[in-house]
């Protein structure tokens, strides 16, 4: 039941796809549970489409703890400033803007396309 309810959303495939042939990272930052993770990724292999995973139970830390949003910038590989972030719960990013990340609140996918383009991110 954890996974069956999901579908994969071609039209965030193919940005995420996009946006890794234009020369960025892509990342993920979740607080989600082990069994979903797994299940999910043996079932479509999503995590394959990123560059840098920080998931709340390897790191020990969740979503807006400094620490967790600090893994990811060291995943990533990048400075802070050069990562956008996208949640859709508000108060998950104060964390990741305390670390300098420009973070903004997810509402929506045309409004995400929109705050990533402003931010630089093109695919």
């Amino acid at each position: 039941m954890l996974i069956d309810g999901y579908e994969i959303n071609e039209g965030v495939v193919e940005v995420v796809r996009g946006i890794r042939r234009n020369g960025f990272k892509t990342c993920i930052c979740s607080n989600n549970f082990p069994a979903r993770i797994n299940g999910l990724q043996k079932r479509f292999s999503f995590l394959d489409d990123f560059d840098a995973i920080t998931l709340s139970y390897e790191v020990g830390a969740t979503k807006p703890s400094p620490k967790i949003f600090q893994d990811l910038i060291f995943k990533a590989g990048v400075k802070p400033e050069e990562i956008a972030l996208a949640d859709d719960n508000e108060y998950n990013l104060i964390g990741a803007k305390e670390a300098g990340i420009q973070a903004f609140f997810y509402n929506g996918f045309e409004k995400f396309l929109k705050e990533l383009k402003e931010s630089g991110v093109n695919w």
